[in-house]
């Protein structure tokens, strides 16, 4: 009985199996299409920076698959909470086809995790995949993306700690092959290193990538050394004037600090590039040999080292303090200092850019305040002893009553006819642009805001030709630092691709609460004309001429360089504006929107009406937005600025909606020649300088300080040019006229400059006449640089002292 029962139940079960069998094996192949999901940069990533993502597809089905990838994050909410968003790109795979796309989704401010789903032309999920990052809020990474065909030899610069070990750096092997042909691929990586690598091998899509990202801000890194043309040449293009003046094997001294048990421990034979890089500052040196040069390029550096770092592997290896000082001088102690919030919370900035520019409205929709009150004061005199006393007269007093409802309700109707231009019905946006033009090729940057007056949900679509990028906050310190999200629950926000554009849309919002977006495109012009010029500027003076060739007025217009600017007002459609001699002004290059209150006439529309003064804050934060993205940092460019009219650039965006408002700020870089009878004028400020000794306290970039407390300043002006005058130019006293600014000053105060012959601190007088060349040979270092101790005079304890711009006029070498 016993046996017979245990044949009974291995029988059932050989029946469920014989059953069960083909329907698991229909599960697994009946799919019409597989995905497989991965990132460039495996499991590291940051919140807030774009994660390149590859999808790939296999089709497996006898008909062609027809479907969405949704990709799903987690954000910040306004209300502190979490909020899902999703994107959303269509796909479409021939049969028996394998495809492979590859997108750019900016990992959550409030997870880790991405969620991938793919679905069908009906929205039912076919498979999902969610790969989770490594996000750590106790420890700071330093990440460092490698192109190098002998990547092992850079392992050196994997695990430096930094910053008393709150910071970990980690090495990111790339490939060409792999490597993103978008600059948002590279948004996670602080420090690109190029290095024994044929940079030939990279797309023009590519290289263009690479500095973009270096123009935004990121720090590249070029070993040479043997293959220093296969490394270099593809760039010379970009970085003008560099040259390999000699390629020989030597022996370098790296340091007696590192030497071991004799001096002779720290030197190392290897092949070095003599290198000739105009404007750079020579960061590392041995026994008069220059080891790295830094470059400032847009907002970011570059540097160039002498020799393959593939050569010092062994050396940096046994001697952790080398990789150590290199990365502190590559970065800078500030840089570094912030990287353990930027890379374990995130980065917001463009958040926070969003909100000074895009989170007024329109001083079109303010309401009169003083008709209002007009007609409450006629109300109330009508209703009360006019009417009275009117239907008094004519002996109507039983009327009274009914006479007060009837002026009440007709003064309701017409407070709220008046009330119609303010009075919001459906999703407004408000818009802040800029038009880059550079020929017939626009570069805009636009920062959008979509409101709702109540918390109806809302749909627009965006031109297919811009990148979105929506813009939340990161987290603080306060909130639960990684979550994790229901990938089950539907999104909030959407972000989805369409054949016509891409749809923003979001189910539900608060009643006014801004939902951010960043917009940015590359095209043709779809406007006629553009301004032209031509300019020479030297002694802080401007001559030449520039033309509005647009048809139709430029407002509020200026010629800007850096530290410099002249006010040009309005720009009539085809005026011509002649210069002879003018003198610029001078602007505290730390301080962009102390510039954009003058040219934006924000300080007289103080005392304008609200709606004037509305229009000129607008135009302030644009003008201080734009100033701090084109001349944060030193560049030679000279560039004119203006505010004009849309040109139904936003058609798109408020058709569905109510009227767009916003400002837009066209902006050209114009032709200018900086010499004159064979010598140079340029800024002193070419490479940033740094504040080497002092108790004083003052801003990170050291050209400003509150107190009285001196500081040494060091100016390096480059070992290019033979300096034949200095001028320190003080900040013009127009500029800081505004009652706003009571806490800022120019410095008035004692200045010295370091004597490098008698090794002490000599009186220099800043103020009046140039300071030539002859009288400053006992202070100028053998690299190009100047020291300069500050010490500001007796002053209040609330204000800050502006130090001057330097500039410097010299001879090419």
């Amino acid at each position: 009985m016993r046996k017979k029962c245990s044949e009974a139940v291995m029988l059932l079960f050989l029946i469920f199996l014989s059953f069960s069998m083909p329907v698991w094996a229909a599960d697994t192949e009946g799919l019409p299409a597989v995905m497989e999901v991965s990132s460039a940069y495996g499991r590291i990533g940051k919140m807030g920076c774009h994660i390149p993502l590859t999808i790939s597809l296999y089709s497996q089905a006898s008909f062609p698959f027809t479907g969405t990838v949704n990709v799903k994050t987690l954000e910040n909410a306004p209300d502190d909470g979490g909020e899902i968003y999703e994107y959303s790109y269509p796909v479409t795979v021939g049969t028996a086809e394998t495809k492979k796309i590859e997108i750019y989704v900016p990992l959550g401010q409030r997870s880790s995790e991405i969620c991938v789903c793919l679905c069908d032309g009906n929205g039912k999920e076919i498979e999902k995949k969610t790969l989770s990052f490594d996000i750590s809020r106790t420890r700071g990474r330093l990440l460092i993306g490698a192109l190098s065909d002998e990547t092992e030899e850079l392992k050196f610069l994997d695990g430096v700690n930094l910053d008393y070990g709150m910071i970990s750096s980690a090495l990111l092997p790339l490939d060409s092959r792999t490597f993103p042909e978008d600059v948002r691929g590279l948004d996670v990586l602080d420090i690109l290193v190029i290095n024994h690598f044929d940079s030939g091998t990279l797309t023009e899509e590519q290289r263009a990538a690479v500095i973009q990202w270096v123009e935004n801000g990121g720090v590249l890194l070029f070993g040479t050394g043997g293959m220093v043309y296969e490394t270099l040449e593809p760039f010379f293009g970009v970085f003008s004037g560099i040259s390999v003046l000699e390629v020989k094997k030597e022996s370098v001294g790296m340091g007696a600090e590192y030497a071991e048990n004799a001096p002779g421990d720290s030197s190392l034979d290897m092949v070095c590039a003599d290198l000739w890089i105009p404007g750079g500052a020579e960061v590392m040196e041995s026994d008069g040999q220059t080891l790295l040069t830094m470059l400032t390029h847009g907002r970011g550096k570059v540097g160039f080292f002498s020799y393959d770092l593939g050569d010092i592997c062994r050396f940096a290896e046994t001697r952790p303090a080398y990789t150590i000082r290199i990365l502190t001088d590559v970065l800078g102690e500030d840089t570094i200092s912030q990287l353990y919030y930027y890379s374990c919370y995130g980065k917001d900035e463009e958040y926070w850019n969003a909100q000074s520019l895009v989170n007024t409205g329109s001083a079109d929709r303010l309401p009169n305040l003083k008709l209002y009150a007009a007609v409450a004061v006629l109300y109330i005199l009508a209703a009360g002893p006019g009417l009275y006393y009117l239907l008094k007269k004519r002996d109507l007093s039983r009327y009274y009553g009914g006479a007060v409802v009837l002026a009440s309700v007709v003064t309701s109707a017409v407070i709220y006819l008046m009330g119609t231009q303010t009075r919001f019905t459906t999703e407004f946006y408000t818009v802040a642009t800029i038009l880059d033009t550079e020929g017939e090729i626009v570069d805009e940057t636009t920062y959008l805001d979509i409101r709702t007056p109540d918390s109806r949900p809302f749909s627009v679509q965006i031109p297919e030709s811009y990148e979105v990028t929506p813009l939340t906050r990161t987290g603080r310190y306060e909130e639960q630092p990684v979550l994790e999200f229901d990938t089950e629950k539907s999104a909030n926000v959407r972000i989805r691709r369409e054949d016509g554009g891409t749809v923003l849309s979001a189910k539900r919002s608060r009643a006014f609460e801004p939902r951010y977006f960043k917009l940015e495109q590359t095209s043709e012009k779809t406007f006629s004309g553009n301004v032209t010029g031509e300019l020479e500027i030297f002694d802080g003076k401007v001559s030449g001429y520039v033309v509005n060739g647009y048809p139709f007025t430029l407002s509020d217009a200026a010629l800007i360089l850096y530290g410099q600017m002249y006010p040009l007002g309005d720009l009539e459609a085809g005026e011509v504006r002649r210069f002879e001699e003018e003198p610029l002004l001078t602007w505290p290059v730390s301080m962009p929107y102390v510039a954009s209150r003058w040219l934006s006439g924000r300080q007289e529309a103080e005392e304008s009406d609200d709606g004037e003064y509305l229009r000129s804050v607008g135009k302030s934060g644009l003008y201080s937005y734009y100033l701090e993205k084109y001349y944060g940092v030193y560049t030679s460019e000279v560039r004119i600025a203006a505010f004009g009219p849309g040109n139904g650039l936003w058609g798109s965006v408020s058709s569905g909606g109510q009227a767009t408002d916003g400002q837009i700020l066209y902006t050209e870089k114009i032709s200018a020649s900086f010499e004159r009878d064979g010598l140079i004028y340029r800024s002193g400020l070419i490479n940033p300088p740094s504040v080497t000794t002092g108790n004083g306290s003052y801003y990170s970039d050291g050209m400003s300080l509150y107190g009285t407390e001196p500081i040494a300043v060091e100016y390096f002006l480059g070992t290019d040019i033979d300096v034949e005058k200095v001028s320190f130019l003080p900040v013009s006293e127009e500029l800081l006229s505004g009652e706003d600014l009571y806490y800022l000053k120019r410095f008035d105060g004692e200045a010295y400059f370091y004597n490098f012959e008698t090794r002490t601190y000599d009186r220099a007088e800043l103020s009046g006449a140039d300071i030539p060349g002859r009288e400053l040979k006992p202070y100028l270092s053998a690299e190009g640089s100047l020291l300069v101790k500050y010490a500001a005079e007796e002053t209040e304890i609330s204000e800050t002292s502006l130090l001057p711009v330097l500039m410097v006029t010299g001879r090419e070498r």
